[in-house]
């Protein structure tokens, strides 16, 4: 079953966060109450347990407003796929235009682009220091330090079942 995080399963949450994505409970606590906001976590439950979690972070991008998937993480590749496909379809009832992500692994990125996610832009290196801060360096460190030539954003376009794919970054 698929759904909003419950005030109950954040412990659950918080100890998937970490045995998955390797980061501390004061990280993962921080990401979902001030980054993303406890009413954006979703999550996957098997056997009445938390098998899967991801955070929708509301943006905006030239003043359309959307979602930024944030630390998806979780076992079983249909469990991940399902939960991927419940968040955007209700982002999107909840007036999201768009939603983006940075895949965290290869097998990430196949995940994403099988649900409809294309890649949208690359990464730039930016001419000038940018003063770090958690809407700064979230996620996008770790990427650019491990994929430089991929690196990238993949953008879920059109209806919830359709696929766009464009030329890979």
């Amino acid at each position: 079953m698929y759904r909003l995080m419950q005030p109950e399963d954040k412990p659950a949450v918080l100890a998937l966060w970490q045995s998955q994505r390797n980061e501390s409970e004061e990280f993962a606590k921080k990401a979902i109450e001030q980054f993303a906001g406890e009413q954006n976590v979703y999550v996957a439950e098997e056997n009445d347990e938390i098998a899967a979690v991801a955070l929708a972070v509301p943006v905006t991008l030239q003043g359309r407003s959307g979602t930024y998937l944030y630390g998806l993480c979780g076992e079983g590749s249909l469990i991940l796929a399902g939960l991927v496909d419940y968040l955007c379809a209700q982002q999107k009832l909840r007036g999201a235009g768009f939603t983006v992500a940075v895949p965290t692994s290869p097998e990430q990125a196949a995940l994403l682009q099988d649900k409809g996610f294309a890649w949208a832009f690359a990464l730039r290196c930016l001419p000038r220091e940018v003063e770090r801060n958690l809407w700064s360096q979230a996620e996008f460190d770790s990427v650019t330090a491990k994929n430089p030539p991929k690196s990238g954003c993949l953008r879920r376009t059109g209806h919830i079942n359709s696929c766009r794919y464009g030329p890979a970054a």
